[in-house]
Formats: C-alpha cells, structure tokens, sequence
C-alpha cells in the first residue's frame, strides 16, 4: 500500500468513525440541542438536563410562557407544571450551584429567547457570595456570550465530553431506569438515593456547606452581587414581565448551619438589603407586577424531625436534607403564590414594614427550636464540629 493510499483509507476510516460517533450523539442529544433529530424516549434518559448547556437549550426552544430560575432548591422542588399554572407553558431552567453572577446573565437570556408572562426567581443566601463565579460548564454553553457556534456544535456531536454524556444515557435507556428529570426540567430525586437514610443526607449536606470554599467556609457577601439583584429585577420590569421573588423554605436545621458558620448577622443583613432593594424597584413603573415571598420560618415544615441515628427506614415527608425540599412542599409555595388552596401563614410578603417583625421571627423560632428539638441542634453542631469550624 502506497502512502498516499494509507492516508485516503485512514482518512475515510477516521470519518466513518466520526461520522458514527455523530450519530450516537445526535440520537442520544443529551444536551437536547437537537430536538428536530434526537430519538425522544432515549433523550428523556439523559443526566445532563441539568446541566448550562442543556439549560440554554431549554429556553432557546421555547417559547415559553413559565420559567423557574434559581439553584438546586428551586431546580428540584418547583414544578412549571403545577396544576395552578394551567395553561401556561412552562419550564424549570434552575441551576445547581449556581449564583447571581450566572443568573444575570440566565435571565437576559431568558427574556431574549422568550416572552415569558411571569418568571420565578428561587432565592438563597449562597446566591450573594462572590466565592462562587461561572461555572466552566456555563462558559461551554450557549449562555456564554460569544460562543463560537461552529466549536459548540462540534462539542456537541463528537468531543469526548458529549460522547460519554450520550454513552451515559443510552445506558440509562436500556437499563429501564427512571429519567431524572420531568420533561420540563425539574429535577427527580428518586428513593433508591436515601440507602443511607435521611440523617446521612443531611450529615453529608451539612459537611459540604461548612467546608465548601464556594458555600459558608469562605462566604464573602456581596455589594456587586446586589446590585445585579437589582439590574435582574429591572429588566424584567423594563419587558413587562410579572417576576415573583421566592426566598426558598431551608429546614431549621440550615438556620443553625449558618449560625454555626457565624454568618447569622450576615444573614439578617441580607433579607434586609434584597427588601430594599425590591422596594425601590416596586416604586418604579411597571414595579406592581413584582413581589417578593419569603418562605423561611419555624413551623410544621422546617421543623420536620430528623430521624435518629440508625435510623435508615424513616422517610421524611418535606426534605431530603436541610437545604433541598421536596416536590410536595414545593407545591405548597406554588400553592402560596398561584393557587386558592395555600396554608394559612406558609409565606410572607417582605416590605420595609414586615422585614424586621420576619427577622425577630426567625431569631425567636430558632430559639424555640434549640429548646423543643435538642438532639437536632446538637446533631448540627456535632457536624460543625467534624468540619472545623467550630471549638
């Protein structure tokens, strides 16, 4: 054979493979980038809905009526499906570990593939520390501004990265397993994860939050992250789109997470900044159509016990640990926000008037918490304990 001949069978073997390679991934999409030509009950198997890149998609191939924004906590308890929504068209587009420095960004996008009529924004204290910046998998998607169409779509059809993500779900396909993800994008968190019971989530959760430099182990609050709050709320304002601003429930167990972390004061300071700053965008035109609810408390929800040590049978009924709800709780929010059907007391409209009666409120129920579920404040501070932070 001619060297010249090696060269045009190896180029045509080289192709050939690509070109198979190509077709696995268009068929599998895990990113759902190619709707038009994926094979839809394969697709529904892949992992990566959650991912930026796969989110982008989400809201380029609206339109949508509907859409969730948040981390993981809005991304695995809300449902854009909820029967008070009917009629609207909606998605859940939140993010895990993500921060207002991405979901700027996210929500320009949103409104600019879009023309959504209201958007819900999940919030949490993690999303105003400048410790956590762009994700690497956001800078690979289509939210990144700039991306270069011809490396994303080569990304997405043959790099090794697409090619393990469509390896994965075809996997998962045949297997027969549960997607984990609504075909809406919310997250399905399936029984199978609580082998180890409730009380390992949430040791495992609390360890995270406390040695994670990206959560309360370096946590840097954050003037610039408020003041893209503040610009997030105004675009939405300035497209006349309703925006309802959730401050997510947390289990009583979070509120002693972040006092152990000796973020307390921090904490307080931040519900009355993102009030201010609410506020002063609700007393501007088009202002009526925004609202902020908080949904932290002390009560029948947040108080859940934790089972006991051993205890790997006992299923809660509101949480998988102490940062993430389940969907039956979220529903009630929605229920709150949309519904007739809301629990008297679950949720309060935060103004100038309400924020400081909240704040007492919360620092009352911790109090109260600390006395009536000893073993759970303890169990807090055992972990706080483990991790480092704490004498």
């Amino acid at each position: 054979m001619t060297f010249r001949r090696y060269n045009l069978v190896l180029t045509v073997l080289m192709a050939v493979a690509l070109a198979v390679v190509a077709a696995a991934n268009l068929a599998a999409d895990p990113y759902g980038a190619y709707p038009a030509v994926h094979i839809d009950k394969i697709a529904r198997h892949s992992g990566q809905v959650g991912t930026r890149t796969a989110r982008a998609e989400l809201l380029r191939h609206g339109p949508w009526e509907f859409v969730i924004l948040g981390s993981s906590r809005a991304q695995m308890g809300y449902a854009p499906d909820h029967t008070a929504l009917a009629g609207l068209k909606g998605c859940n587009a939140a993010l895990p570990g993500t921060n207002i420095r991405e979901l700027q960004p996210i929500l320009n996008y949103t409104l600019r593939h879009n023309d959504p009529k209201r958007i819900l924004l999940g919030m949490d204290f993690l999303l105003f520390t400048d410790t956590r910046k762009f994700n690497q998998d956001f800078m690979q998607s289509r939210f990144a501004p700039g991306r270069d169409l011809i490396s994303y779509h080569l990304d997405n059809t043959v790099s090794l990265r697409a090619t393990y993500a469509s390896e994965q779900t075809i996997l998962s396909f045949a297997r027969h397993e549960d997607p984990r993800f609504t075909p809406y994008g919310q997250t399905v968190r399936h029984s199978k994860r609580l082998a180890g019971g409730h009380r390992k989530l949430f040791h495992d959760k609390l360890i995270e939050f406390f040695t994670n430099p990206e959560s309360y182990a370096n946590f840097h609050y954050s003037q610039d992250r408020l003041d893209r709050f503040a610009n997030m709320i105004r675009a939405a304002r300035e497209s006349d789109t309703k925006l309802d601003i959730v401050i997510n429930p947390v289990h009583a167990a979070q509120f002693e997470a972040i006092a152990a972390a000796g973020l307390w004061p921090t904490f307080e300071q931040w519900l009355t900044d993102i009030t201010r700053i609410v506020h002063a965008q609700q007393a501007l035109p088009g202002g009526d159509e925004i609202r902020l609810v908080s949904f932290l408390g002390y009560g029948p929800y947040s108080d859940e016990p934790i089972p006991a040590a051993g205890d790997t049978e006992t299923t809660m009924q509101w949480w998988w640990e102490c940062s993430h709800f389940k969907d039956a709780l979220g529903r009630l929010v929605l229920d709150r926000l949309y519904g007739e059907d809301s629990k008297p007391g679950f949720g309060l409209d935060l103004t100038p008037d309400t924020v400081e009666a909240h704040i007492a409120s919360l620092r009352a129920g911790r109090d109260a918490w600390r006395t009536a579920r000893p073993g759970d404040a303890a169990f807090v501070h055992e972990v706080a304990r483990e991790a480092g932070i704490e004498d």
